[in-house]
């Protein structure tokens, strides 16, 4: 498992990443959806943001040993992704069952500071983090039981994973972003 300071180094700069791809895109192209399956800019964003928090919240309930137990570790999933320290090179399509609502956009304005907030509240746990003796443990749908340590690099993972769905949204939309 990577270090805190490492996971959060990494996530500051995939942060920094999105939030100056913020300035390219016009309210258009951040709603604009390539097909009727697919999200657009706005939808990706929204989704980060949101799972970010999930997984912050998670951080939270290891470290004060709430909604989880010291029992159980990560399936064959968790301990293949983070043996590689990311998610499977694929798109990943989520299990019927586990769909939530599709996510809707807000103003792009929004995401500057959502982002920023994210970078935030990490940056304000990471102490605590690295600290936790990791026994406790809280329930990924997919991946098994997971520690706190572990739930935080999730943030920055997820963030990287969808660093190839922005790039597919560019390319729909004739953007060329520079990471």
């Amino acid at each position: 498992m990577r270090t805190v300071n490492e996971v959060t180094q990494d996530l500051a700069k995939i942060i920094a990443f999105y939030s100056r791809a913020l300035e390219q895109y016009n309210d258009e192209q951040f709603n604009l959806k390539p097909s009727e399956k697919a999200w657009s800019v706005g939808q990706l964003y929204e989704h980060l943001v949101s799972s970010a928090g999930f997984f912050l919240y998670q951080v939270k309930n290891c470290l004060t040993q709430r909604k989880g137990s010291t029992e159980g570790g990560k399936n064959e999933f968790g301990e293949k992704a983070y043996q590689h320290n990311s998610f499977p090179p694929i798109k990943i399509e989520i299990p019927e069952g586990w769909r939530g609502p599709e996510p809707v956009a807000q103003p792009r304005e929004a995401y500057r500071e959502a982002l920023a907030g994210v970078l935030a509240q990490y940056q304000a746990l990471a102490e605590q983090v690295q600290q936790d003796g990791g026994a406790y443990k809280t329930q990924h749908l997919a991946w098994g039981m997971l520690r706190a340590g572990e739930w935080f690099q999730l943030g920055e993972m997820h963030f990287r994973h969808h660093l190839r769905q922005i790039k597919d949204l560019n390319t729909f939309l004739g953007i060329a972003l520079s990471q």
